[in-house]
């Protein structure tokens, strides 16, 4: 089958990372193809797919050549999604998007805090 090579301490925080960029792109990518068709106010789709866009491109170049002090930008990018989905949660209720949006939140969340923290 497949040649399996066990998951050391040092590749889960890489998985995490590029789990992370992966989700944003496709994300952004949903949320695009849906521009203008599933709101009244398609400019919130259209920011919504920007940000998820960025944060992609961010997570990428993190997941690239990580560095401790990338750790608090994770623990940032993490902050948007978990939140917006406090506010899905409050005006649209547990829907599959709320889910989706609270675990795109914990992914960068997750690789922020695998990341080791910055030595002063």
């Amino acid at each position: 089958m497949f040649p399996t090579k066990p998951m050391t301490p040092t590749k889960l925080p890489a998985v995490f990372r590029w789990a992370t960029a992966i989700v944003f792109f496709l994300t952004a990518a949903g949320h695009a193809s849906a521009y203008g068709k599933m709101s009244n106010e398609p400019a919130i789709w259209f920011v919504f797919s920007f940000q998820q866009l960025a944060f992609g491109l961010i997570v990428t170049l993190i997941a690239r050549n990580p560095a401790p002090r990338d750790r608090l930008i994770l623990l940032s990018i993490a902050s948007a999604p978990l939140l917006e989905s406090l506010l899905m949660m409050k005006y649209l209720g547990f829907i599959l998007p709320t889910y989706l949006v609270f675990a795109s939140g914990l992914l960068p969340l997750i690789a922020g805090l695998l990341l080791p923290k910055t030595e002063r």
